[in-house]
């Protein structure tokens, strides 16, 4: 058996990606995507100012939006996406058997590109155990935070 390589990646979630991550449209045309996740955080969105998208997504990224919140510590498996489905666009894919994040790539980091209510090995191969999430704000140069280690 070969010695396994340890591979890192690092991510990074932006206030425009949020309103994608949900699934909403907004019927509000004074608001964009980053002062839909600003209202959001301040508890002050109104139900008038948001619809359902058509396609139906919303409510499976609703149902699972709050277990990918704690991603940075629940995330059990990454892996390189299979491109086996027809409308979307990853490089990877992070999450557990319930629901994942994927990400494409941004210059040096994995920027969140959508949220599946969806088991992460039926959508990725090459897929490998998350042993340590480390987390800081962008702006801090140096990791501050584990949040998870896998004790194997």
């Amino acid at each position: 058996m070969k010695d396994k390589e340890i591979k890192f990646i690092e991510t990074t979630f932006e206030k425009s990606n949020f309103m994608h991550l949900t699934g909403v449209e907004l019927t509000n045309k004074d608001m964009n995507a980053k002062s839909f996740y600003d209202r959001c955080i301040h508890n002050r969105i109104k139900g008038n100012e948001i619809v359902e998208r058509p396609d139906g997504n919303t409510k499976n990224k609703l149902l699972v939006l709050n277990n990918l919140m704690f991603i940075h510590k629940n995330a059990r498996m990454i892996g390189d996406y299979s491109q086996n489905k027809i409308f979307l666009y990853s490089n990877k894919i992070i999450g557990n058997v319930s629901s994942c994040f994927e990400f494409i790539q941004k210059g040096n980091y994995y920027i969140c590109n959508t949220s599946l209510k969806e088991d992460i090995r039926k959508l990725t191969f090459d897929q490998g155990k998350v042993i340590c999430i480390a987390c800081k704000n962008i702006q801090d140069l140096k990791y501050n935070e584990i949040t998870y280690v896998n004790e194997k």
